[in-house]
């Protein structure tokens, strides 16, 4: 160090969290590596490793797979995971598939197909626009002396929904292929 420096401080830390199956001797095991690292290279290079043990193999992959797939209620992909083949064979077709589609824009362009843009455009306003006109008539309502319960009810019926959503779906019908 020169008299009177500083060392450069490390800014932005890089998380990674590590999903396993270990438990026992093999996790005890497996966290101290974590830690050292983390005492040592992370700690010099910004990275900071975490851990977490799902559980059994079969937890672990089940966790794995749901969390690719976007269920409801499923964590965040990890950055790394443990895997046998056939797990990491199905992550690859699952990562594949969605990097080759956002490469070649397929989910995002208007012209995926024909009409593609117009149909968008139905569903962006369609609740919008009628969401906006039933809230303009029940303000005319109020205004006109009717109580708010009153001025809304006819918009707050499954009926109501229901034309609405046959409307929505017989404007797409233009659209199909």
């Amino acid at each position: 160090m020169c008299s009177g420096g500083t060392s450069p401080k490390q800014t932005a830390v890089t998380d990674i969290t590590v999903w396993t199956y270990y438990n026992g001797d093999q996790l005890e095991s497996f966290t101290k590596l974590v830690d050292e690292f983390n005492s040592t290279v992370g700690a010099e290079k910004g990275i900071s490793v975490s851990t977490e043990s799902l559980g059994s193999v079969n937890d672990l992959e089940a966790s794995v797979m749901d969390a690719a797939e976007g269920k409801v209620g499923a964590s965040e992909l990890p950055k790394i995971f443990s895997a046998y083949a056939d797990t990491a064979y199905a992550m690859d077709q699952i990562l594949s598939g969605a990097v080759q589609t956002v490469k070649t824009d397929r989910l995002y362009t208007p012209g995926a197909f024909e009409g593609g843009a117009s149909a968008r455009k139905v569903l962006e306003y369609g609740l919008s626009d009628l969401a906006a006109a039933d809230r303009e008539t029940v303000a005319e309502r109020i205004a006109a002396g009717q109580s708010a319960a009153d001025a809304e009810a006819e918009f707050l019926t499954d009926d109501y929904f229901e034309n609405w959503y046959q409307d929505i779906c017989s404007r797409l019908k233009r659209y199909e292929g």
